[in-house]
């Protein structure tokens, strides 16, 4: 739809009356937009058709919140989940990533000046765990500056970390980049470590080439010979 009516403008001669800008900055608001405080944009990260009722019903369920949450449908595949309090958008937003037929359900906050065909949802909360951290950088300092190879760091679990086997780190992973699997990292004397990335509820993503949203056989990146070797990023 959008790309319509950019279409239809761009055909059109523009007057001098039509080209002034209105600033609508001028005008005073004297309440907050409620509706746009209690909602969220999401997107179900697939190629494939998916039951939009079903999903629906499922997460309300699932959810647990003090009232059943409004999802409407709106363009480019995206649609508005509308809560009823604070509380309960808080809570949902707390606990992403959220899965829907095994598919990742990108959710975020709605911005006001954002038109709803310019929303581009990309990062979405993971935690992860990494593995064979040397026992000299297991500070937490130590652990964002490796987790923010990841994507931006929101949260460090410090509970045991100096002797357990693994850290555990909550970042915002890009969707639209292979999932890191491995990081070398130089420790002192000039010793070198491999430290290895486990992710925790991963939706669907594909094997061949790392990428959340599609598996394998719809894998547009990974040719039949590649297949056939192997797979990079684990076995299905």
């Amino acid at each position: 739809m959008a790309d319509d009516i950019a279409s239809r403008v761009s055909s059109l001669h523009i007057t001098d009356a039509e080209n002034e800008v209105l600033n609508l900055d001028s005008v005073e608001i004297h309440e907050t937009n409620q509706n746009l405080e209690l909602a969220t944009v999401g997107k179900v990260l697939t190629a494939r058709n998916f039951n939009f009722e079903a999903l629906k019903r499922t997460f309300n369920q699932i959810w647990a919140i003090s009232s059943a949450a409004l999802f409407r449908p709106i363009e480019n595949g995206l649609f508005v989940v509308q809560f009823t309090c604070r509380r309960d958008k808080e809570k949902v937003l707390h606990g992403r990533p959220w899965t829907f037929d095994q598919h990742l359900v990108m959710l975020q906050e709605m911005e006001d000046h954002v038109q709803p065909s310019n929303i581009n949802l990309t990062r979405c909360p993971f935690w992860a765990r990494l593995y064979n951290l040397p026992l000299g950088c297991r500070t937490e300092g130590h652990i964002r500056m490796v987790g923010g190879c990841l994507g931006e760091v929101m949260e460090v679990e410090s509970d045991g970390v100096q002797w357990d086997t693994s850290a555990r780190v909550r970042v915002l992973i890009d969707v639209t980049k292979p999932l890191r699997r491995v990081q070398r990292i130089s420790v002192k004397k000039g010793v070198s470590a491999l430290v290895e990335f486990k992710y925790e509820r991963l939706p669907t993503f594909c094997y061949g080439c790392g990428l959340i949203g599609h598996i394998e056989r719809d894998c547009s990146m990974v040719n039949e010979d590649d297949r056939i070797e192997g797979k990079q990023w684990g076995h299905g």
